[in-house]
């Protein structure tokens, strides 16, 4: 065991690496030293980010601090290499500002409030404690700009403290070995939890994918039940409309066959008033000739009979013998009386006929009133059944309606009584998750605590630690971290950085993205450099011809425009020195903005007050409001240093894009090639 060696374990320095003043980003590795053993950690990682400290002219507010370790590829890192594999290893933000909990060896605690975020991590493992680490922090400013700030951590061995710092291997190699298996039984207990935890969350998800499911169900049913009841309302009000069409129809036709039957009694009555009337004026005038008649016959026969009689009372008189008087007056007598019993027969028989004729009248009239009678009666017959039946439709109709709201309403109460029962066995199944996981996190740390603590006693010694390491220093700015590139002859000023389009390694040397700065400016202006690093920024033409002169460079150009974002790639770039008006030099080009810049190829820059696009004319630099590498003509098919916002060929423009209007971000970058 003597034989195994742990050089990382010796590394019991404090790494520290702090960012820019100006961003108040704080990252930090502090190392434990051997007489802090018993703190059960190698060392404590910080990361802190305080966005008050940049001012109330523009003050931020932070949406995310993450923390990510840097998990080894096997393969070269670099600007030409495979990027770095990102663990995501913990975050805070807005909607989670606490996090307390143990991963991996790892126990990481952290909080954010008041515009200050703070990440602490305690590493108990020698390889976490080993391992590069980068910390982003992403924040808004108040004018809705997005800014990320990140810091990596770069640890190296010090071999100093390695040398002066060696100690007996046989006291150390036995309480690292014990460490160790308490960190890997931690690990399996780590890993069981992990197990347990996801199959809990398993079953709540189950749980909660059955109750989905049901409550999937008993919508669907409820949906085909409320289409059932809408078919069967339909097809009810569908068969009421047919019955009161059928209803008005008969109604329509009663009515017709009414007033047939009102015309036809107006006309029958009218004609039997006509025709009883013209029988009782013949009757009465029949009458009359009768009477008349009788009369006259009557007066006839009675004169005649008085001359006969008188006749016969002469021949009588001349006849004496009484008996023969006695016969004739008898005769004459007998035949008197028959002739007026004839009379009175006539008579008889004439009152039989007008008492007959009048029971005739009398039966008609009758007859035509219970007519009328019968066809009102029939009438108001149909009436009734018609009404009667349209009372039937209407209260089955009401029926209708009326069941189905109850319906509707026993639905209703089922779905409200499966939503209730859904989320009381949710808010139950997760409440005993939560539980049982507090529970066992109590439990784990406990059980944690104990066994590291019964370690530490039986084993550690205090220990003098050396002074503290300074490890390689990247700092951050916004949005790319800033580096000062030393090694490239006659450059001082600080570069801004591009570490994430296409693999990073990209110096920007253009960059506009607010307007906050004039680019209307002279040509000692474009010489030196002006601008922020945080907003817009031109690094100036004697620091690019710098930096193109140590080597070969490619351009890229990327834009905005209208939501869209595209670029332009140029494989060789580079730019004369001064004597040579900064002439500029492009490659073979690609991307999908187009081609703008192959026609500057060879051309001199100009600015307003000198003058180098070769047509003396006009001054291209205050036509187009700019300062570019014009050309003779036409001056430009790119204009990126133009007025911002400014239309009519004179903004940042880009021919093929934006065509003569402006982008609304456009930056310009360069990176070397290999040789």
């Amino acid at each position: 065991m003597a034989n195994i060696a742990f050089p990382a374990a010796v590394w019991f320095s404090t790494l520290i690496l702090l960012a820019t003043h100006c961003t108040g980003l704080e990252f930090r590795l502090s190392r434990a030293q051997r007489d802090m053993l018993r703190s059960s950690s190698c060392g404590v990682l910080l990361c802190k980010e305080d966005a008050l400290i940049h001012g109330d002219d523009n003050p931020r507010n932070i949406t995310e601090l993450i923390l990510y370790q840097v998990v080894d590829t096997g393969l070269t890192n670099g600007h030409n290499g495979a990027p770095d594999r990102l663990r995501r290893l913990a975050s805070l933000s807005p909607s989670n500002p606490n996090l307390l909990r143990v991963l991996d060896g790892m126990k990481f605690s952290g909080d954010l409030k008041n515009g200050q975020a703070t990440l602490r991590v305690e590493l108990s493992k020698q390889t976490n404690c080993l391992t590069e680490y980068i910390c982003e922090v992403q924040e808004v400013d108040s004018k809705g700009k997005e800014l990320m700030t990140s810091s990596r951590l770069l640890q190296q061995p010090d071999q100093n403290s390695i040398k002066d710092d060696l100690y007996d291997q046989s006291f150390t190699s036995p309480l690292l070995m014990r460490l160790l298996s308490v960190v890997q039984g931690l690990d399996v207990k780590l890993a069981t939890t992990e197990n347990y935890l996801k199959d809990k969350l398993n079953s709540v998800e189950d749980r909660a994918l059955d109750l989905q499911k049901e409550l999937t169900d008993k919508l669907h049913s409820l949906e085909n039940s409320l289409q059932s009841q809408l078919t069967t309302v339909e097809k009810s009000s569908d068969k009421m409309e047919t019955k009161l069409s059928s209803v008005e129809t008969k109604l329509n036709s009663v009515e017709t066959k009414l007033s047939s039957v009102e015309t036809k009694l107006t006309s029958i009555e009218d004609s039997w008033e006509d025709k009883a009337e013209t029988l009782q004026r013949e009757l009465t005038d029949k009458l009359h000739s009768l009477e008349n008649s009788l009369q006259n016959e009557a007066s006839t026969n009675f004169h005649k009979v008085e001359d006969k009689l008188c006749h016969l009372e002469a021949k009588l008189a001349s006849i004496d013998s009484d008996v023969i008087q006695q016969k004739v007056l008898s005769t004459i007598k007998d035949q008197v009386d028959e002739h007026f019993i004839k009379i009175l027969n006539a008579t008889e028989k004439a009152d039989d006929t007008l008492n007959r004729t009048a029971g005739l009248v009398t039966a008609l009239w009758y007859d035509n009133t219970n007519f009328q009678n019968d066809i009102m009666a029939r009438y108001k017959n149909v009436f009734d059944n018609v009404s009667r039946d349209m009372e039937e439709m209407f209260l089955q109709n009401t029926n209708l309606t009326s069941s189905m709201a109850k319906s509707l309403l026993h639905f209703k109460n089922d779905l409200d009584l499966s939503l209730d029962r859904i989320e009381v066995v949710i808010n139950g199944s997760v409440a005993n998750t939560l539980i049982s996981l507090q529970t066992l996190k109590s439990g784990l740390n406990s059980s944690i605590s104990a066994e590291v603590e019964s370690v530490l006693e039986d084993f550690c010694v205090r220990q003098t630690g050396k002074e503290n390491t300074p490890v390689q220093q990247q700092p951050a700015s916004t949005p790319y971290p800033v580096m000062c590139r030393s090694n490239i002859l006659g450059l001082k000023t600080p570069i801004l950085c591009d570490t994430l389009t296409d693999n990073g390694g990209w110096i920007v040397i253009q960059r506009r993205s607010t307007g906050d700065v004039d680019f209307y400016r002279d040509w000692a202006s474009y010489t030196e450099g002006f601008g922020k690093l945080d907003t817009d920024l031109w690094l100036g033409l004697e620091n690019i011809h710098a930096i193109t002169s140590s080597g070969k460079y490619e351009l890229r150009v990327d834009l905005k425009y209208k939501g869209q974002s595209k670029y332009a790639v140029y494989g060789n770039f580079s730019l004369a020195g001064e004597d040579e008006n900064y002439k500029i030099t492009v490659g073979s080009y690609t991307g999908t903005a187009g081609d703008a810049l192959s026609g500057h190829d060879r051309q001199q820059f100009s600015t307003y007050d000198r003058d180098n696009d070769k047509d003396t004319s006009k001054n291209c630099a205050r036509l187009y409001t700019g300062a570019w590498w014009y050309f003779s003509e036409n001056c430009e098919f790119s204009n990126l240093n133009g007025k911002w916002q400014a239309s009519n060929y004179k903004g940042p423009r880009w021919w093929g894009f934006t065509g003569s209007k402006p982008a609304s971000f456009t930056e310009m970058k360069i990176r070397r090639l290999g040789d």
